[in-house]
């Protein structure tokens, strides 16, 4: 699965160390808004990253058998809550990723708008 990091990272068990082992996450937890986290979030993705002004996504799996899919596609529709609760537990972390959004760092926020109507109609009149 791929998400926002303070969605991905808090329903992640483990994760592999430097050996490609997987390990379980550190016990030590923090709090972002409330949200009790571990400290890779804070520490990584907010402060190294988003900061930077980076568009963060993290990823995540889960090893799941055939027939445990299916008994989970005949019990529930795939498009339901009760779905995904179901499906995104036990998740291995893999990754978090900063994308790079050159029109919000040089234009900011406002820009964005202008900077789109240029590439579509190659003028913001």
């Amino acid at each position: 699965m791929k998400g926002a990091p303070e969605y991905v990272i808090p329903i992640s068990k483990s994760v592999f160390n430097n050996r490609y082992e997987e390990v379980e996450w550190n016990d030590q937890t923090s709090t972002i808004n409330d949200i009790k986290t571990i400290p890779v979030l804070e520490d990584i993705v907010v402060n190294k990253m988003c900061r930077n002004g980076l568009k963060c996504l993290s990823y995540a799996y889960r090893v799941m058998p055939k027939y445990e899919l299916n008994n989970l596609m005949d019990n529930f529709d795939p498009e339901s809550e009760n779905f995904l609760d179901e499906l995104i537990h036990d998740m291995v972390y893999l990754a978090t990723f900063g994308l790079e959004d050159k029109v919000r760092v040089f234009k900011g926020e406002e820009g964005v708008a202008e900077t789109i109507k240029m590439i579509r109609f190659g003028t913001v009149d």
